[in-house]
């Protein structure tokens, strides 16, 4: 059978106006080899265009500049619509728009892994493209269709259709010099390449996914009724997959005389074949095919690939270590296994709990087929089989895009058909060391017991969850067993066909998981998983949280050997300084830091430190703010993680010191305080009026402190400032960044959440969490959701590339600014999307990642990827960066670690792994780490911040940790980063009793924490 081209097999769907199509009939004129076809929909406004090839051999003069028969007839169309609407080829307006449906999977092709691929066709055709998600595609589209706008000049338009038609024929291309004799076939009606989600698979459980019927048999044989024989060759296509393997254990796979290989051949009807291997390369190609067609309940090809990677698992295998996979993937494959954002990765390692990387063909030269990309698995066996069966009935699908349904083979019950999604989607630093004053004018896994059935698909879990989801019980894996066990290696295969699941079992089995649930659920708050469980650790999530612990380690060794005691390291001239009046910022800031990351020898020389040498009786003018986040917050932290009551004690020594600057007429600080006399004003710059975050960001520290001394005028004197400021709250819950310290009142000011504003609204969320959600917290989590309220009103969108970001407001008037300071905002709102309920609780987190792409996008806009300081947002240009510095602030890494634990969507690890390097390779030098005066020309500064070691390693290093280590259940976090113990509270008072404590333990250096 001849194989179809991409120029044959791809279909374009146009979106066209059905009171217009009267006009655009007969008027297209004729293109050779292409034919046009109307589908008018039951319901909405717009009908579809449908531009299929004609089979028929053409000359070979049909191609021209405007691309295939297909892509002409496409062109024309949109020439006549634009005709239609009153934007003429040769018109000068901007307002031409056109809209292309695309099947589901279709996405990531077009974007391309970062979004590289959409961007240069917006660059090259001066054209805005868009893509939006199923729930926004009109009513004519079919189910688990998405749709491409693009909008601009019709030339521009033109060119960016031409483009993206291309991107789709060249997607449906077969590389037959790379893929044998395969046949990827391009699109359907519902687009190319990429088959329309199945709608029919609404669950990952059993429950509404299972269908017994299609597992009785694996045989090629599946239907009883008349002999369709000659339909099922029309729509065969060879199927094949390529496994690399080490040749040290190619002997044993192929057995003696290649008996193995050849009663796999046999058992599931697959060729197997053994490619030679590069002269310089140490693995060999398993290439493995099979003619298959869609109506068969079972793929030679899939089994044979199961079957031949269990037995090259098996050969040499240890009980406990990690089991690898590699197989071979043409990039052009690529893309309906990342999805866009990496969307469809991410849920494949929720979903099996195995860790999955693509390396691209640039890194596989020495592989024997060095033009393909390799897709690497990690984990246990059963893990990996179950990524393996995920990514080959991917691939399989994309074989077959004119199948619309057929039974759960592709995807298995516990997996639904992936949805596609977007790209997940100045904490005041007053002191003068900071460069320049702070006004300046310029995107589940494995927590739960892995005997527990999961009632709900990850992709329906609430996302506020605290657990890392996608434990993969024994109900959850392939839907058909496997064989035997073999204890210590997972399954084994049988030599037969397995025999049929009947509903019997199968109701058995679901009713005794679900019960087992059950009784989990009974021990656990809010019915929702813990972190706490504990799982193995990804191996490539080890490897960066030592990256991470040798820059703390880098960093504190500098600090060490040249400032010593004092507040802040200066590495380029190796010297401290004190910034903060001599109180060893640095070292206080470090301590939790330390504990957590095992360096116990470190942290005992700093504890030796604070009981001999800290001395709090300074004549200095300190903050209020940044003496209790970073000194109080840091003892209490300590205190809290190693008991030892030397850290509480002057954590009670330093706060006494502070509390006269609460002595005010309403009760609202004062921000600045002699140490020694007691004086408390507050600077003159701010009028006389005390700053809103540098008021509302001690309620956190001083409520702990009173909880653990038993003293409660520490907790008064701060409570009282939120009291004062509920009396006169706004419904939309902004406040200017200016308060009266007189009158208790807001004056008229910029309302902002960056500096000076930022704080006080997360404050306001971290009470309520810190007191266990009861009532007596729930004033403060009742003032934070209009806060939210108000921050939704400041939300604007860019062109073209539509970043969301948080404006700022004067009066009546929005300012296109946001602070990097702001993008503490994503996880601040993803930590509390859990007090909504679920169509709010989504909105939240939503909005969360979509803020947390823009401030992604800050670091990778520049040329050293460090973001600057802030950024404005200006018609047309997306985003610029204002103020060019950077001094290795940790808020979008806060945010990141924060999504990473509430979604377990490992994209989110990937961006803050690029942030580190881009520290390692711009900020690190001999002596310490240093911030950058431009991140235009990496010029360096001379300051090295303690919240550098305090929040931005110690961030870092928990995205790359198990969510047991500083579990979100029993800890938050200061505005510090100081992990504070959850202590529940009623009617208005600690309860007095704590939770137990969580057992953490001093490791050794290389080890972590478990």
């Amino acid at each position: 059978m001849e194989p179809q081209s991409a120029e044959t097999s791809t279909v374009f769907r146009l979106l066209f106006p059905s009171s217009k199509t009267g006009s655009l009939v007969g008027k297209l004129g004729f293109v050779p080899g292409a034919k046009v076809q109307f589908d008018y929909p039951t319901q909405g406004d717009e009908c579809v265009v449908v531009i299929r090839p004609d089979p028929a051999p053409q000359s070979p003069n049909s191609q021209s500049p405007d691309g295939s028969p297909a892509q002409q007839t496409l062109v024309r169309v949109f020439r006549r619509m634009a005709d239609e609407l009153g934007e003429p080829e040769n018109g000068n307006g901007s307002g031409c728009c056109c809209r292309l449906l695309i099947g589901s999977g279709q996405a990531g092709v077009v974007l391309g892994r970062g979004g590289k691929v959409v961007e240069k066709m917006r660059q090259e055709s001066g054209a805005q493209i868009r893509v939006f998600p199923r729930d926004q595609i009109p009513a004519c589209a079919s189910a688990g269709d998405e749709l491409i706008q693009i909008t601009g000049d019709f030339s521009a338009v033109k060119k960016a259709l031409l483009s993206i038609s291309g991107c789709l024929l060249d997607n449906a291309k077969v590389d037959t010099a790379n893929s044998g004799n395969s046949k990827v076939s391009g699109g359907s009606i519902h687009g190319t390449g990429m088959p329309a989600q199945v709608d029919s698979v609404p669950h990952r459980g059993f429950v509404s996914g299972f269908n017994a019927a299609d597992y009785q048999s694996r045989s090629y044989s599946s239907n009883s009724g008349p002999d369709n024989s000659s339909q099922r060759m029309a729509m065969e296509e060879e199927v094949v997959f390529k496994l690399l393997c080490h040749h040290d254990k190619v002997g044993s796979l192929i057995g003696k005389g290649g008996s193995i290989v050849r009663t796999f051949q046999s058992e599931t009807g697959a060729s197997i074949k053994i490619v030679d291997a590069a002269p310089d390369s140490d693995e060999r190609v398993v290439v493995i095919s099979a003619q298959e067609s869609p109506e068969l309940n079972y793929s030679p090809a899939q089994e044979a690939v199961m079957r031949v990677h269990h037995r090259i698992a098996e050969i040499g295998f240890e009980p406990g270590a990690a089991v690898v996979a590699r197989l071979l993937l043409h990039p052009q494959q690529i893309g309906c296994l990342l999805g866009k954002g990496g969307f469809i990765i991410n849920e494949m390692r929720r979903a099996t709990g195995a860790s999955i990387r693509i390396f691209p063909k640039e890194q596989n030269q020495k592989s024997a087929y060095h033009h393909d990309d390799v897709v690497q698995v990690i984990g246990s066996l059963h893990s990996v089989q179950d990524a393996l069966f995920h990514i080959t009935s991917r691939i399989r699908e994309a074989i077959f895009p004119m199948k619309q349904s057929y039974p759960n083979f592709g995807v298995p019950p516990h997996m639904s058909s992936f949805p596609e999604m977007p790209p997940p989607s100045f904490r005041p630093r007053h002191n003068p060391t900071s460069p320049g004053a702070y006004p300046s004018s310029v995107g589940f896994h494995p927590g739960m017991d892995r005997s527990a059935f999961r009632s709900q698909p990850p992709d329906h879990q609430s996302p506020f969850s605290h657990g890392e989801h996608g434990g993969l019980s024994h109900m959850d894996r392939v839907p058909y067993s496997y064989g035997g066990e073999r204890p210590g290696h997972g399954p084994a295969f049988e030599r037969s066909s397995p025999r049929a699941w009947t509903p019997q079992e199968e109701l058995s089995k679901l009713n005794e998981e679900l019960n087992h649930l059950k009784s989990l659920l009974e021990d656990l708050p809010n019915g929702r998983a813990s972190e706490k469980e504990v799982v193995p650790d990804d191996p490539i999530d080890v490897q960066r949280r030592e990256k991470v612990k040798e820059a703390m380690i880098h960093a504190w060794s500098s600090y060490e050997k040249y400032a010593w005691g004092q507040d802040e390291l200066q590495p380029q001239t190796k010297n401290g300084v004190n910034s903060f009046g001599g109180l060893g910022a640095t070292l206080v800031d470090s301590l939790d830091t330390l504990y957590i990351m095992g360096l116990h020898e470190q942290f005992q020389r700093a504890r030796e430190w604070v009981a001999t040498s800290l001395d709090f009786d300074k004549d200095y003018e300190a903050s209020v703010f940044e003496t209790t986040i970073r000194v109080v917050g840091g003892l209490l932290s300590a205190y809290d993680l190693s008991e030892d009551k030397l850290f509480l004690d002057k954590a009670r020594e330093i706060a006494d010191r502070l509390l006269p600057a609460w002595d005010t007429p309403s009760g609202i600080p004062y921000n600045i305080i002699n140490l020694a006399h007691g004086r408390a004003h507050n600077p003159s710059w701010t009028g006389g009026e005390s700053i809103l975050a540098d008021s509302g960001t001690e309620q956190v520290e001083f409520i702990a402190l009173s909880q653990r001394t038993g003293d409660p005028k520490y907790q008064q004197k701060a409570e009282n400032v939120i009291v004062q400021l509920n009396k006169t709250f706004p419904d939309d819950g902004l406040l200017p960044i200016y308060i009266d310290p007189d009158k208790g009142t807001a004056g008229y000011a910029t309302i902002t959440f960056g500096a000076m504003g930022d704080s006080f609204y997360e404050y306001l969320l971290k009470v309520w969490i810190q007191g266990n959600k009861t009532s007596a917290v729930k004033p403060y989590r009742d003032m934070w959701e209009k806060s939210m309220t108000g921050l939704s009103s400041l939300i604007r969108r860019t062109t073209p590339s539509s970043f969301a970001y948080i404006c700022e407001k004067n009066g009546n008037t929005l300012t296109n600014k946001m602070d990097e300071l702001a993008c503490f905002a994503p996880g601040m709102l993803a930590l509390g999307s859990s007090g909504y309920g679920p169509d709010e609780s989504k909105k939240f987190l939503s909005l969360a990642e979509e803020l947390a792409w823009t401030c992604y996008n800050f670091y990778q806009s520049t040329p050293t990827k460090l973001a600057g300081e802030n950024y404005f947002f200006h018609a047309g240009q997306d985003l610029s960066v204002g103020t060019s510095w950077n001094i290795l602030r940790p808020e979008t890494i806060e945010s990141l670690f924060y999504l990473w634990r509430l979604t377990g969507n490992k994209t989110y690890q990937e961006w803050g792994w690029n942030i580190f390097q881009a520290f390692e390779k711009n900020s690190r030098i001999d002596s310490g780490y240093v911030g950058l005066k431009d991140v235009n020309t990496g010029v360096k500064d001379n300051m090295m911040q303690s919240f550098f070691l305090a929040e931005t390693l110690k961030y870092l290093y928990l995205l790359f940790s198990p969510t047991s280590v500083i579990s979100l259940d029993d800890w938050v976090f200061n505005t510090e980063a100081h992990p504070l113990k959850i202590v529940t509270r009623h009617d208005g008072k600690s309860s007095g009793v704590t939770r137990d404590r969580p057992k953490i333990r001093l490791r050794g250096r290389k080890e972590g924490r478990p």
